[in-house]
């Protein structure tokens, strides 16, 4: 199978592309690599990186990007997280 990049954008927060792409790494992107940007450098919410560890999935260290870092790249697949609204 072909490796596949799968990058995850969210225009508010970078915590929930950042929580996406451990998530997909975690359940099956084995054959290709997960990439995640946004704005901000924010620590990620606690209760959610409390409930990815309950499943082995730890965001200590995991870079936050910004999009601009991505620019030129090719992906097979880019996911938007947040359309640009209000952040709830």
């Amino acid at each position: 199978m072909q490796t596949r990049r799968v990058l995850f954008l969210d225009t508010q927060n970078a915590n929930r592309a950042r929580m996406a792409a451990a998530l997909l790494a975690h359940l099956g992107n084995a054959q290709g690599t997960t990439f995640s940007a946004g704005p901000g450098n924010l620590a990620a919410d606690l209760p959610a990186t409390q409930a990815l560890r309950e499943i082995d999935v730890d965001l200590a260290g995991t870079p936050i990007d910004t999009p601009a870092s991505y620019a030129g790249q090719h992906f097979d697949l880019v996911i938007t997280i947040c359309d640009g609204g209000t952040d709830t």
